[in-house]
């Protein structure tokens, strides 16, 4: 299976104004996107200056991408990111990578503006969204993910960090190593060199778990926590932090706390009143600000 080369675009351009346009030629796109040798755009550009026609019109013509490639790069020119599925390796259970417009995305595309609207458009410096549920099995994993994905194609530089020591999820979701990651982090290993940059989604960096520590819930409830944090909301517009269920141990509180603020997810069927109250109460008495209950149906 081809693959293609990170894009650190939020890396490159840590000062650029949150979601604001980031121009790239078509013969990069394609390059980047595997479609295309160095070679292979030398011959288009010469191509080109003798029959003056566009870039992807020349490649079509010789043989080099179909119309659907061409299609797929101008989506990503003009800011509508997705990937082709035939050439990345993320999780088909992250639709928003492939699908953004998919109607079962339109739940967590309204989230997304009502985040956007109500609470991060006024806050001048990176945010942290702790994602947290009552009980294991709510999705709330592959939500992080799908809503990491659609505030990237919106332009905000995103970092999703993966803090559910129990049961990680997010490095299998986009096809990354786990050998370092949160835990080399919270260690004091450069956080720099942790990120995975998603190929095809530039706005977009993952922080796995790494190895799983003997002991999670003291590890998280250090301060160190606390400072990867404040120096990750420097670089990136907005944080979401995958956190484990809250039922059986206090890491999501710890996670949540040292975020300020947290969406819950709750599961059509599965969560219980009681069990979301005493989760409602852990939280404010940890000074959390809970930004919204999100129903998970599927």
């Amino acid at each position: 299976m081809k693959t293609s080369n990170p894009i650190p675009i939020a890396s490159e351009n840590a000062s650029a104004q949150r979601g604001a346009a980031v121009y790239r030629p078509i013969g990069t796109i394609l390059k980047d996107g595997g479609l295309l040798s160095v070679d292979a755009i030398r011959a288009v550009c010469e191509t080109q200056q003798l029959d003056g026609t566009l870039f992807g019109a020349t490649a079509i013509a010789l043989g080099m991408i179909s119309e659907n490639d061409l299609a797929e790069a101008l989506r990503h020119q003009f800011g509508c990111c997705r990937l082709l599925g035939e050439r990345l390796n993320v999780s088909a259970e992250v639709v928003a990578a492939y699908r953004p417009d998919d109607a079962n995305m339109r739940p967590l595309r309204d989230l997304r503006g009502m985040l956007m609207l109500r609470h991060l458009n006024h806050c001048p410096d990176g945010q942290a969204i702790a994602l947290t549920s009552a009980h294991r099995c709510e999705g709330r994993s592959l939500m992080s993910a799908n809503l990491a994905v659609l505030f990237a194609q919106m332009n905000w530089r995103t970092l999703l960090i993966d803090a559910d020591f129990r049961s990680p999820r997010q490095h299998e979701y986009f096809a990354l190593q786990n050998r370092r990651g949160l835990s080399s982090a919270l260690n004091g290993y450069p956080i720099a060199e942790l990120l995975s940059w998603i190929p095809g989604l530039g706005f977009l960096a993952v922080m796995p778990t790494g190895a799983p520590p003997p002991n999670p819930e003291e590890l998280l409830g250090r301060s160190m926590l606390a400072i990867v944090l404040e120096q990750v909301k420097r670089d990136f517009d907005i944080v979401l932090i995958d956190t484990p269920s809250c039922e059986l141990n206090h890491e999501a509180y710890s996670v949540s706390a040292c975020a300020g603020n947290t969406i819950v997810v709750v599961k059509n069927g599965h969560s219980s009143v009681a069990s979301l109250k005493k989760m409602r109460d852990s939280l404010e008495n940890c000074q959390v600000n809970i930004l919204g209950y999100v129903l998970n149906e599927f």
